[in-house]
């Protein structure tokens, strides 16, 4: 299945189509500050990663109201099954971080996803600094290695392999690039719901509310969490999931630390699926 055809997604009481959209992926990204999405693991129950969207955002705009561990469980089992039909994507992806304290420039990068093997390519179009830096990674290739690839006159040397973990490819991020993608994203989801499940709803003390809003011209249904027993200076205290309405996969994240200042966000737009991306995809 190529970029453009359309196929069937299931979505609670939705039956929706998923076709490409116009916008072209430019790549770009940086080797030693690979940033990627997903989370890294924290003492609060619900660890992830972040989101944003083009423009201003305002969460304290949007009108939430309660909801239970049931309702977003459907919305991540439905995200799960839109994957089943996703071998690999297109996109643009965002994402501000604060790093020891300190909130990051706001990253672009054109992206390039693929199921199997688990693959990602990152090319960053900004902040300027940044521009032209690429970073690869395939499972199974390159001793467990990601090439990487500075922007500009330094570009001249070509690609370099660099273990994810590396402290040069951590540098500026919280997270490596083999945490990359929505999968991933889901899976954290998954994994957050898992731990909330064996506390039991009222032990794990997180209230739960959602709201309709719109990210990127997409509408989404989105989902607060807030967690009390996140206490810690940059602990995600509170947390936002964009779902797309139209595909029920999450395409923003958001945390805040318990001061209410932003730790990180991370979004994707302009998907385009089952490109029939191949090896040479991912250089």
């Amino acid at each position: 299945m190529y970029c453009g055809e359309m196929f069937a997604v299931w979505i609670p009481g939705v039956t929706a189509s998923l076709g490409s959209l116009e916008e072209t992926c430019q790549w770009v990204c940086r080797w030693w500050s690979v940033l990627v999405l997903t989370f890294v693991g924290t003492a609060s129950w619900f660890s992830i990663g972040s989101a944003h969207e083009p423009g201003n955002n305002n969460t304290d705009a949007i009108q939430f109201r309660p909801s239970r561990v049931a309702h977003f469980q459907q919305w991540v089992s439905a995200a799960r099954a839109t994957l089943q039909q996703v071998h690999d994507y297109e996109c643009t992806f965002v994402k501000r971080e604060r790093i020891n304290g300190q909130l990051q420039e706001e990253h672009v990068a054109a992206m390039r996803v693929r199921s199997t093997p688990f693959s990602v390519y990152l090319k960053f179009t900004a902040p300027r600094s940044a521009q032209g830096r690429e970073a690869s990674f395939v499972s199974g290739r390159n001793q467990g290695k990601m090439r990487a690839k500075n922007g500009g006159a330094l570009g001249l040397v070509g690609y370099v392999l660099i273990d994810p973990q590396d402290p040069r490819a951590m540098q500026g991020t919280r997270h490596a690039i083999t945490e990359a993608g929505i999968a991933n994203l889901v899976s954290q989801l998954e994994a957050g719901l898992g731990r909330m499940s064996s506390e039991g709803e009222a032990a794990a003390a997180a209230t739960i509310q959602f709201a309709e809003s719109v990210w990127a011209e997409i509408p989404c249904l989105v989902f607060q969490i807030t967690d009390p027993k996140a206490t810690q200076r940059d602990a995600p205290h509170r947390t936002l999931v964009y779902f797309d309405r139209n595909t029920n996969l999450p395409i923003r994240y958001e945390a805040y630390r318990p001061d209410g200042e932003l730790l990180e966000y991370f979004g994707y737009h302009s998907l385009r699926f089952n490109c029939g991306l191949t090896d040479r995809s991912f250089p």
